[in-house]
């Protein structure tokens, strides 16, 4: 029986070549391209397809056939011109290829195939023609001049004198034996000054190409100055050096291709497998040798020397003059921020030194070291000006009242107070910032990582402890602070000690751990006493005075209510009302029991004897009285 044929074959051969194209196994697509192709000459589709293909197994010129006539079947596929663009542009035709795609950006802009044939050209014809390749012909003048008179010289015809008798017939002669000839020693002449046009015109022995004579013979001298020279020293190994300037790493394969096809060890008795693996080796060397022509054609030798001989000077210099300038803005941007600091420190600006600290940070960590040579300075300016900070709000205004002394206080240990607007320097740092805790956390947890010295630890671990602290994760906060005080005793550094107890304290008070808070104070206090400070002293007494005036049982909220709060949070629509809804709670946080209004749902009981003469007089009929009402509020 006959095979039947498959139902529109040339689509499965064509997909197949698709698919594997995918694969980007382009060698194996291109027969299932040529049968989809004897099948139906004219799918575009098809054409296309094997164009690709053709052009990733480096045969542009058959590529570029099947683009023209799949341009020819449909002219205004724009998707079969983008493949004739960049064909072009393969082929090295790089003005054509310009050309065409400046005619086809306003059809399409995006994708910016059409954009990008024009930068590719554009940087091409400026590689081999613009400035940026220097000055090529008047370098090598002196070797493109050499050439050309060669080139002269081979154009001439040989002198070929005529036969002086013309036989009829050819004359038949016996074959003799070859005998070994004794080679012809060849004597140089010194001058030719007695050869006249005549005996030149007689001699027998004639100039010709195959003649001993050397290029001096024949190319006249220059023997005008000419002070250029090519940038490119004479090399004996040209063909690897230009091998390895383009091809990389791919040069070495290069030669081992070259020369296997000669190696003793490529012979065997299976021939087949011999001349096939000599086969393979050939057509990978011509594959890269025009892979190698076609990468010189874009950026040409001469430009590659030029780049590589001027960066060696003058743009070496103009290089180190650039980084120079960018040390001095560095340390400029760095002892700027240096000055901020001390002016923070100067008028008691918390925030402002924070700000400028992390600022600072920041700069110092994404410059390297040798555009900031003193950058473990400005770090370590960074730690004292941070801890110095800290450690100033730990002070009492003695001319203020006594209530405002113990509330600057409770601020400073995160209790939350009825009025939150107020004069007092202190108070007015701790307003709320909206910061994003999270990624603080996660950038000084990876500084940790990195650290190096104990002082800069303890400004991590310090750090670390605040953000959990006003993450209400007080836990974590009294770990960090801890590791803080360990840090700070290391380090020698007691400011960092008062600070850490300072963390600690507070996680205690929050927590309502009044006998820790109590003994970390009077730690704080014996500490205060070892440096001979008195006002973080009288700061800490007024602490301990805290202790015994707050009532830590208003601090401690009920879990029901504070769980009711969230469940009210999540209820919410957008984003922005749960926003309003955890400030309203935050604002309720800071009044006192007493006056805040409860969250959870209640009940809300009315007397039916109550008299309703305060009532509004209306003419419509009033709703019916009811002995209770439940109401959610």
């Amino acid at each position: 029986m006959e095979k039947k044929e498959i139902t529109n074959v040339q689509v499965l051969y064509r997909e197949w070549g698709f698919y594997l194209t995918v694969l980007e196994q382009y060698a194996r697509s291109l027969p299932h391209f040529n049968k989809a192709y004897e099948k139906n000459p004219t799918d575009i589709r098809t054409l296309l397809g094997r164009s690709w293909a053709l052009s990733k197994v480096v045969s542009y010129e058959d590529a570029l056939i099947d683009v023209n006539k799949a341009i020819e079947l449909a002219p205004d596929n724009l998707i079969a011109r983008a493949h004739k663009a960049l064909i072009t542009y393969l082929t090295c035709e790089f003005e054509e290829a310009l050309v065409q795609n400046i005619r086809l950006i306003p059809l399409r802009k995006k994708p910016e195939n059409f954009v990008m044939g024009v930068m590719h050209c554009t940087e091409a014809i400026q590689n081999c023609l613009g400035e940026r390749c220097g000055r090529p012909l008047r370098d090598h003048f002196k070797i493109i001049r050499r050439l050309a008179w060669k080139d002269y010289y081979a154009s001439l015809k040989p002198f070929t004198p005529k036969p002086r008798k013309s036989l009829l017939k050819p004359i038949k002669r016996r074959e003799k034996k070859k005998k070994k000839k004794k080679p012809v020693e060849i004597v140089k002449e010194d001058s030719k000054e007695g050869i006249t046009i005549e005996e030149d015109h007689l001699s027998d022995i004639l100039d010709t190409l195959h003649s001993n004579v050397t290029e001096e013979d024949y190319i006249p001298r220059f023997n005008k100055p000419f002070p250029y020279k090519p940038l490119q020293n004479y090399t004996r190994n040209i063909k690897n050096y230009m091998a390895e300037k383009y091809l990389e790493s791919m040069y070495l394969d290069k030669i081992y291709l070259k020369k296997i096809r000669t190696e003793k060890g490529i012979k065997s008795p299976n021939f087949i497998g011999t001349a096939k693996i000599k086969s393979l080796a050939l057509n990978g060397y011509k594959t890269v040798c025009y892979k190698q022509e076609l990468l010189r054609t874009r950026r040409p030798f001469y430009y590659l020397k030029y780049l590589e001989v001027h960066s060696t000077g003058e743009l070496k210099s103009r290089q180190d003059k650039q980084f120079q300038i960018l040390q001095e803005n560095a340390t400029k941007y760095a002892d700027k921020r240096i000055k901020a600091l001390n002016f923070g420190l100067a008028n008691k600006d918390w925030k402002y030194v924070l700000t400028n600290a992390e600022n600072l940070m920041a700069f110092c960590e994404k410059t390297p070291k040798n555009l900031l040579n003193n950058r473990d300075m400005y770090m370590s300016a960074v730690y004292s000006s941070v801890c110095n900070a800290h450690y100033d709000m730990k002070r009492i205004n003695n001319n203020q009242s006594e209530h405002d002394q113990l509330k600057r206080v409770m601020v400073t240990f995160g209790f939350p107070i009825s009025r939150t607007p107020s004069r007092d320097s202190i108070i007015a740092q701790y307003r709320e910032n909206i910061i994003d805790y999270n990624k603080y956390i996660a950038l000084y947890q990876e500084r940790l990582r990195n650290a190096e010295t104990s002082e800069e630890m303890a400004w991590i671990y310090h750090e670390l402890s605040r953000f959990y602290s006003d993450k209400k994760r007080y836990e974590l906060s009294r770990l960090y602070a801890k590791k803080c005080l360990t840090e700070g005793r290391i380090c020698d550094n007691t400011k960092w000690v008062i600070n850490a107890l300072t963390l600690i304290i507070k996680a205690n008070f929050l927590q309502s751990h009044k006998n820790d808070a109590k003994n970390e104070i009077l730690r704080a206090i014996d500490v205060s006493n070892e440096i001979g400070d008195p006002t973080v002293k009288n700061f800490m007494e007024k602490a301990l005075v805290v202790t015994t005036v707050f009532n830590f049982e208003e601090l401690q909220g009920s879990k029901e209510l504070e769980e009711r709060e969230k469940k009210i949070i999540r209820l919410m629509a957008d984003t922005s009302m749960q926003n309003e809804a955890a400030h309203l709670f935050r604002m309720m946080a800071t009044m006192p029991a007493k006056r805040r209004m409860t969250v959870m749902p209640g009940v809300k009981l009315e007397d039916p004897t109550k008299k309703v003469k305060n009532k509004r007089m209306s003419i419509m009929p009033s709703p019916k009285k009811q002995a209770m009402d439940m109401e959610y509020y």
